[in-house]
């Protein structure tokens, strides 16, 4: 993840559950990274200082997200068709 600098929008999908891997993580390596989904769970990641706020959307948001609740529009396309 941290071999691209300029990764804004992550998600990860796994049909068994949960993915193995934590938010914090992934927040930490990619300091790019402005929104992160696990399955069907979104944050948006705020830095401010070194310290990292995560808030996370709630699921109505999700499931009725539009192009404009995505700070790009390829980032909607990414998290519509995944």
């Amino acid at each position: 993840m941290g071999r691209f600098p300029k990764l804004s929008f992550l998600h990860i999908y796994d049909t068994d559950g949960r993915p193995p891997i934590l938010l914090e993580d992934l927040v930490n390596v990619a300091k790019s990274l402005k929104t992160v989904g696990l399955n069907r769970a979104l944050w948006d990641i705020d830095r401010v200082g070194s310290e990292i706020v995560t808030n996370k959307w709630p699921r109505w948001k999700i499931k009725f997200c539009v192009e404009e609740d995505f700070p790009c529009e390829d980032d909607f396309w990414l998290f519509q068709y995944n």
